[in-house]
Protein backbone atom coordinates (compact mmCIF):
# COMPACT_ATOMS: atom_id res chain seq x y z
CA UNK A 1 0.00 0.00 0.00
CA UNK A 2 1.45 3.29 -0.97
CA UNK A 3 0.73 6.85 0.69
CA UNK A 4 1.54 10.14 0.49
CA UNK A 5 3.34 13.32 2.17
CA UNK A 6 2.16 11.75 5.74
CA UNK A 7 4.72 13.42 8.02
CA UNK A 8 6.75 11.29 10.01
CA UNK A 9 8.60 11.91 13.27
CA UNK A 10 11.99 10.23 14.24
CA UNK A 11 12.33 9.11 17.50
CA UNK A 12 15.70 10.27 19.60
CA UNK A 13 16.85 7.01 20.95
CA UNK A 14 18.06 7.00 24.88
CA UNK A 15 21.25 5.60 25.53
CA UNK A 16 23.19 5.79 29.10
CA UNK A 17 24.87 8.76 30.34
CA UNK A 18 28.38 9.05 28.90
CA UNK A 19 28.24 6.76 26.06
CA UNK A 20 30.31 9.12 23.22
CA UNK A 21 28.55 7.14 20.49
CA UNK A 22 25.17 8.17 22.18
CA UNK A 23 25.93 11.78 22.17
CA UNK A 24 27.10 12.00 18.59
CA UNK A 25 23.97 9.98 17.65
CA UNK A 26 21.95 12.38 19.36
CA UNK A 27 23.09 15.54 17.89
CA UNK A 28 22.83 13.66 14.69
CA UNK A 29 18.99 12.24 15.47
CA UNK A 30 17.33 15.08 17.03
CA UNK A 31 13.26 14.95 17.42
CA UNK A 32 12.86 18.02 15.96
CA UNK A 33 13.60 15.86 12.67
CA UNK A 34 10.60 15.38 10.50
CA UNK A 35 10.21 14.15 7.29
CA UNK A 36 8.01 13.89 4.53
CA UNK A 37 6.71 10.02 3.51
CA UNK A 38 5.44 9.80 0.25
CA UNK A 39 6.13 6.22 -0.85
CA UNK A 40 5.49 3.71 1.83
CA UNK A 41 6.25 -0.23 1.45
CA UNK A 42 8.05 -0.25 -2.18
CA UNK A 43 9.22 -2.88 -1.45
CA UNK A 44 8.06 -3.79 1.85
CA UNK A 45 9.28 -1.79 4.53
CA UNK A 46 11.42 0.80 2.66
CA UNK A 47 9.51 4.37 3.01
CA UNK A 48 10.63 7.01 0.58
CA UNK A 49 10.69 10.69 0.68
CA UNK A 50 13.13 13.77 2.04
CA UNK A 51 14.06 15.46 5.17
CA UNK A 52 11.76 18.54 5.85
CA UNK A 53 15.04 20.46 6.93
CA UNK A 54 16.79 18.52 3.58
CA UNK A 55 18.45 21.31 1.31
CA UNK A 56 19.10 19.99 -1.95
CA UNK A 57 16.79 19.96 -5.37
CA UNK A 58 14.29 17.15 -5.34
CA UNK A 59 15.14 13.53 -4.40
CA UNK A 60 13.99 10.72 -2.61
CA UNK A 61 16.04 8.88 0.29
CA UNK A 62 15.01 5.70 2.41
CA UNK A 63 13.51 7.10 5.61
CA UNK A 64 12.87 4.02 7.75
CA UNK A 65 16.04 3.34 10.38
CA UNK A 66 16.93 -0.02 8.72
CA UNK A 67 17.38 1.73 5.07
CA UNK A 68 17.96 4.95 5.95
CA UNK A 69 21.96 5.60 4.53
CA UNK A 70 21.55 3.21 1.97
CA UNK A 71 21.28 6.45 -1.13
CA UNK A 72 19.39 8.75 -2.35
CA UNK A 73 17.15 9.36 -5.84
CA UNK A 74 17.55 12.58 -7.69
CA UNK A 75 14.76 13.07 -9.54
CA UNK A 76 15.55 16.44 -11.13
CA UNK A 77 19.06 17.19 -12.30
CA UNK A 78 20.83 20.82 -11.31
CA UNK A 79 18.90 22.27 -14.44
CA UNK A 80 15.71 21.69 -13.46
CA UNK A 81 15.19 19.04 -15.78
CA UNK A 82 13.55 15.12 -14.20
CA UNK A 83 15.72 12.50 -14.01
CA UNK A 84 16.32 9.52 -12.08
CA UNK A 85 19.86 8.82 -10.87
CA UNK A 86 20.57 6.22 -7.89
CA UNK A 87 23.21 7.49 -5.39
CA UNK A 88 24.52 5.61 -3.11
CA UNK A 89 24.17 1.21 -2.52
CA UNK A 90 20.53 1.16 -3.42
CA UNK A 91 19.89 -2.29 -4.28
CA UNK A 92 18.91 -2.94 -8.26
CA UNK A 93 15.43 -4.71 -7.63
CA UNK A 94 14.70 -1.86 -5.21
CA UNK A 95 15.20 0.85 -7.86
CA UNK A 96 13.29 -1.25 -10.37
CA UNK A 97 10.82 -1.23 -8.13
CA UNK A 98 10.99 2.71 -6.95
CA UNK A 99 11.01 3.28 -11.00
CA UNK A 100 7.81 1.91 -11.65
CA UNK A 101 5.91 3.99 -8.83
CA UNK A 102 7.77 6.77 -9.84
CA UNK A 103 6.70 6.36 -13.50
CA UNK A 104 3.10 6.52 -12.18
CA UNK A 105 3.08 8.86 -9.37
CA UNK A 106 6.00 11.67 -10.16
CA UNK A 107 3.52 14.59 -10.64
CA UNK A 108 2.08 13.91 -7.11
CA UNK A 109 5.21 13.43 -6.41
CA UNK A 110 6.61 16.93 -7.77
CA UNK A 111 3.60 18.47 -6.58
CA UNK A 112 4.30 18.08 -3.03
CA UNK A 113 8.14 19.00 -3.87
CA UNK A 114 6.75 22.43 -5.14
CA UNK A 115 4.27 22.81 -2.23
CA UNK A 116 8.19 22.18 0.25
CA UNK A 117 9.70 24.77 -1.74
CA UNK A 118 6.74 27.08 -0.76
CA UNK A 119 6.98 26.56 2.62
CA UNK A 120 10.65 27.02 2.15
CA UNK A 121 10.40 30.57 0.59
CA UNK A 122 12.57 28.83 -2.39
CA UNK A 123 9.93 29.83 -4.84
CA UNK A 124 9.08 32.87 -6.13
CA UNK A 125 6.99 33.61 -9.28
CA UNK A 126 7.28 37.15 -10.58
CA UNK A 127 5.72 39.30 -13.63
CA UNK A 128 7.77 40.53 -16.29
CA UNK A 129 6.90 43.97 -17.75
CA UNK A 130 5.47 42.62 -21.39
CA UNK A 131 3.52 39.91 -19.67
CA UNK A 132 5.84 36.52 -19.00
CA UNK A 133 6.52 35.60 -15.68
CA UNK A 134 9.78 34.82 -13.84
CA UNK A 135 10.02 31.70 -11.69
CA UNK A 136 13.27 31.48 -9.47
CA UNK A 137 13.58 28.12 -7.74
CA UNK A 138 15.57 27.39 -4.88
CA UNK A 139 15.59 31.18 -4.03
CA UNK A 140 18.66 32.00 -1.36
CA UNK A 141 20.51 28.86 -1.74
CA UNK A 142 23.71 27.90 -3.87
CA UNK A 143 21.28 25.95 -6.45
CA UNK A 144 19.45 29.37 -7.41
CA UNK A 145 18.11 28.97 -10.55
CA UNK A 146 15.87 31.75 -12.65
CA UNK A 147 13.51 30.80 -15.86
CA UNK A 148 11.29 33.51 -17.66
CA UNK A 149 8.11 32.09 -19.29
CA UNK A 150 6.17 33.48 -21.85
CA UNK A 151 2.67 33.53 -21.12
CA UNK A 152 -0.10 33.42 -24.30
CA UNK A 153 -2.20 35.95 -21.88
CA UNK A 154 -3.92 37.35 -25.76
CA UNK A 155 -6.23 34.64 -24.87
CA UNK A 156 -6.78 35.08 -21.25
CA UNK A 157 -6.66 39.19 -20.92
CA UNK A 158 -8.57 39.84 -24.38
CA UNK A 159 -6.77 43.20 -25.49
CA UNK A 160 -5.43 44.62 -22.83
CA UNK A 161 -1.73 44.55 -21.69
CA UNK A 162 -1.37 42.06 -18.85
CA UNK A 163 -0.82 43.16 -15.46
CA UNK A 164 0.87 42.02 -12.06
CA UNK A 165 -2.73 41.03 -10.14
CA UNK A 166 -3.26 38.44 -13.65
CA UNK A 167 -1.60 35.81 -11.13
CA UNK A 168 -0.94 34.38 -7.90
CA UNK A 169 0.11 31.37 -6.62
CA UNK A 170 -2.27 28.65 -4.46
CA UNK A 171 0.49 27.52 -2.03
CA UNK A 172 -1.69 24.41 -0.84
CA UNK A 173 -2.27 23.25 -4.43
CA UNK A 174 0.91 24.06 -5.91
CA UNK A 175 -0.97 25.68 -8.67
CA UNK A 176 -0.39 28.96 -10.68
CA UNK A 177 -3.65 30.68 -11.13
CA UNK A 178 -4.21 32.98 -13.91
CA UNK A 179 -7.15 35.30 -13.89
CA UNK A 180 -8.73 34.64 -17.29
CA UNK A 181 -11.74 37.56 -19.08
CA UNK A 182 -13.95 38.24 -16.61
CA UNK A 183 -14.09 35.98 -13.04
CA UNK A 184 -12.75 32.73 -15.03
CA UNK A 185 -9.15 31.26 -13.80
CA UNK A 186 -7.06 28.81 -15.24
CA UNK A 187 -5.05 26.54 -12.79
CA UNK A 188 -1.54 25.06 -14.26
CA UNK A 189 0.62 23.56 -12.16
CA UNK A 190 3.84 24.92 -11.07
CA UNK A 191 5.94 21.59 -11.08
CA UNK A 192 5.47 22.45 -15.23
CA UNK A 193 7.29 25.62 -14.60
CA UNK A 194 10.04 24.41 -12.42
CA UNK A 195 10.57 20.69 -13.51
CA UNK A 196 11.40 21.80 -17.11
CA UNK A 197 11.38 18.82 -19.63
CA UNK A 198 14.16 17.90 -21.63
Amino acid sequence: MRSFCRPLQVETPVFPAGAKAARILARFSSTNHQAAVLIRDTPTGWLWGWWTDDTSRLSLRPLDSKHRNVGRIWLEDAEGKPCMIADGKIPETVLRDVEVIIAEERPRVEDAWVRHMLRRNWLSVAFVPGGSLSVVCYEGTSMERQAIHGIPWGGLVGDRLPESDDFEIDRDSADLILRAIGQSRVRVPLRLLVFRGP
